[in-house]
């Protein structure tokens, strides 16, 4: 049988295993699931919801939009690459975001994740303006409808599929995760 040796607290639930067989570490953690990320990710949208109302009624100027996602990024990037290692969501929730090694990820790490989460999302956003854009400057045929139509739900999904491969993977990871190699996992 192999040894077991832990990173940190026991109850971090971050056990290394080191098979005599095996010069590597393997590693075995409880990985958060899909609708566990989705519950985290509602939980910030209602906090920035409410940030942002407030916000909005203290300060009345037409550019404070875009300096409160500026504040909201920079958030979220420093909070999952802080000692929290995860947005206030993901801390209510008691999940966190480490590297394949089980460590904290770097503030770089941790703005690539962010930017390539949102990216997926500006895509599809760009793809829907184009077809919409070019369904008003045509005039369009039944057929050139029908393909439309058949358009904008794979616009739609695209995106989305980065965040679906969370419910498919072994380790729950999504797009922006496999891509900067991070995990988000139970913390207990």
């Amino acid at each position: 049988m192999g040894k077991v040796a832990l990173l940190g607290d026991e109850q971090d639930g971050l056990k290394f295993n080191l098979d005599s067989n095996q010069s590597e570490v393997k590693q075995e953690f409880e990985y958060a699931g899909f609708w566990l990320r989705v519950g985290a990710a509602l939980i910030d949208s209602l906090i920035l919801s409410g940030i942002d109302f407030i916000m909005k009624k203290l300060v009345s100027v037409k550019w404070i939009d875009g300096v409160l996602w500026i504040v909201y990024g920079l958030l979220a990037i420093w909070f999952v690459s802080s000692k929290f290692q995860g947005t206030p969501g993901k801390i209510l929730l008691k999940i966190k975001v480490i590297d394949l090694q089980g460590r904290r990820i770097s503030f770089f790490r941790s703005v690539g994740r962010y930017c390539t989460y949102y990216l997926f999302m500006f895509l599809g956003f760009l793809c829907y303006i184009e077809v919409f854009i070019t369904a008003m400057a045509k005039n369009m045929g039944i057929i050139e409808i029908i393909i439309l139509l058949i358009i904008i739900p794979i616009c739609g999904l695209t995106p989305i599929v980065g965040y679906l491969m969370v419910a498919f993977t072994a380790c729950k990871q999504g797009l922006h995760d496999k891509i900067f190699n991070t995990l988000v996992i139970k913390s207990h």
